[in-house]
């Protein structure tokens, strides 16, 4: 599906939009989460099996530190996604651009995988990742093989 340059504006508008929300939402329930768990193990009351106890805060424990991990990371991405300027119009892909290849399309500044605005699934990638890296740089009519796949930029906005 070919669009124009006025579609693909409206598109990157709407792909942005539903990035940003998304990692909003996934920092909201995080934190949420990172919450109930603290709640529940102030509520945790020391058992008359001692080991039992030891074992279930050893649990909590670690699901916190692997929810503070998680937030780390969104907060990460969201620092970086809010640091590119999506307004910059270049003629070869750098982060923030969405790349129309004959394979399909691609959002490049953060790793959320593919998502649909209208009838138009696109693959938000990170400009980080393998497939990503190497689509940097690169131009209309440039190629590209990965994972045994021909990409060809069609073109870039």
């Amino acid at each position: 599906m070919l669009l124009l340059v006025s579609d693909m504006n409206h598109i990157k508008k709407r792909i942005l939009s539903h990035v940003g929300l998304h990692l909003n939402q996934k920092l909201k329930d995080l934190n949420a989460m990172m919450q109930d768990l603290h709640e529940a193990s102030k509520n945790e009351t020391k058992s008359t099996a001692g080991d039992k106890h030891e074992t279930s805060k050893a649990m909590m424990h670690l699901e916190q530190e692997k929810l503070g991990n998680q937030v780390k990371e969104i907060e990460f991405q969201l620092k970086e996604f809010n640091a590119v300027n999506f307004d910059t119009h270049s003629n070869q892909v750098v982060v923030g651009s969405l790349v129309e290849t004959n394979l399909g399309y691609f959002f490049i500044a953060t790793a959320i995988g593919k998502i649909q605005i209208d009838n138009l699934f696109v693959f938000a990638i990170s400009n980080k990742s393998p497939l990503g890296s190497k689509f940097l740089g690169l131009k209309p009519n440039d190629s590209i093989e990965f994972n045994n796949l021909n990409y060809t930029i069609i073109s870039v906005m």
